[in-house]
Protein backbone atom coordinates (compact mmCIF):
# COMPACT_ATOMS: atom_id res chain seq x y z
CA UNK A 1 0.00 0.00 0.00
CA UNK A 2 1.53 3.56 -1.12
CA UNK A 3 -0.88 5.33 1.16
CA UNK A 4 0.32 4.28 4.56
CA UNK A 5 3.88 4.58 6.37
CA UNK A 6 6.56 3.73 5.45
CA UNK A 7 6.01 4.65 1.96
CA UNK A 8 9.69 4.78 1.18
CA UNK A 9 12.53 3.19 2.88
CA UNK A 10 16.13 4.01 3.29
CA UNK A 11 18.90 3.02 0.51
CA UNK A 12 20.93 -0.38 2.17
CA UNK A 13 24.01 -0.08 -0.26
CA UNK A 14 24.91 -3.31 1.85
CA UNK A 15 21.95 -5.41 0.88
CA UNK A 16 20.77 -6.36 -2.83
CA UNK A 17 18.63 -4.17 -5.23
CA UNK A 18 15.73 -5.24 -7.36
CA UNK A 19 14.53 -3.23 -10.02
CA UNK A 20 10.58 -3.26 -10.61
CA UNK A 21 9.18 -1.15 -13.63
CA UNK A 22 5.99 -0.81 -15.94
CA UNK A 23 6.50 -1.56 -19.24
CA UNK A 24 4.69 0.85 -20.80
CA UNK A 25 4.22 4.33 -22.90
CA UNK A 26 4.24 6.08 -19.24
CA UNK A 27 7.90 4.66 -17.80
CA UNK A 28 8.00 3.55 -14.00
CA UNK A 29 10.87 1.61 -12.64
CA UNK A 30 11.89 1.73 -8.96
CA UNK A 31 14.43 -0.37 -7.00
CA UNK A 32 12.97 -2.43 -4.09
CA UNK A 33 14.57 -3.58 -1.07
CA UNK A 34 14.06 -6.35 0.93
CA UNK A 35 14.25 -4.86 4.67
CA UNK A 36 13.20 -6.60 8.02
CA UNK A 37 11.63 -9.45 5.54
CA UNK A 38 9.30 -7.06 3.73
CA UNK A 39 10.06 -5.66 0.38
CA UNK A 40 10.13 -2.25 0.55
CA UNK A 41 10.68 0.60 -2.56
CA UNK A 42 13.69 3.26 -1.82
CA UNK A 43 12.73 5.74 -4.43
CA UNK A 44 10.74 6.20 -7.43
CA UNK A 45 11.08 7.33 -11.28
CA UNK A 46 8.22 8.34 -13.81
CA UNK A 47 8.60 9.81 -17.16
CA UNK A 48 7.11 9.87 -20.64
CA UNK A 49 8.52 8.32 -23.33
CA UNK A 50 9.67 10.28 -26.39
CA UNK A 51 8.12 9.46 -29.88
CA UNK A 52 10.83 7.19 -30.98
CA UNK A 53 10.98 4.93 -27.45
CA UNK A 54 7.32 4.55 -28.10
CA UNK A 55 8.26 2.13 -30.86
CA UNK A 56 11.10 0.39 -28.26
CA UNK A 57 10.49 -3.58 -27.65
CA UNK A 58 9.90 -4.38 -24.28
CA UNK A 59 13.21 -6.14 -23.61
CA UNK A 60 14.58 -2.52 -25.13
CA UNK A 61 12.32 -0.37 -22.71
CA UNK A 62 13.80 -2.66 -19.56
CA UNK A 63 16.94 -2.04 -20.64
CA UNK A 64 16.47 1.79 -21.29
CA UNK A 65 14.90 1.70 -17.13
CA UNK A 66 18.39 0.00 -16.33
CA UNK A 67 20.39 2.24 -17.76
CA UNK A 68 17.79 5.01 -16.18
CA UNK A 69 18.57 3.77 -12.75
CA UNK A 70 21.67 3.04 -12.87
CA UNK A 71 22.87 6.47 -13.69
CA UNK A 72 21.33 7.62 -9.97
CA UNK A 73 22.99 4.96 -7.75
CA UNK A 74 26.72 5.14 -6.82
CA UNK A 75 29.00 3.69 -8.82
CA UNK A 76 29.98 0.99 -5.70
CA UNK A 77 26.31 -0.80 -6.39
CA UNK A 78 26.52 -3.55 -9.15
CA UNK A 79 23.40 -4.19 -11.55
CA UNK A 80 23.86 -7.70 -12.28
CA UNK A 81 21.55 -8.71 -15.14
Amino acid sequence: KLTSPPILAYSNFSLTFELQGDVSTQSSVHPVQEQEGLKRVVSYDSRSLNKSERNYAAFKLQCLYVSEVRGQLPKSVQIIL
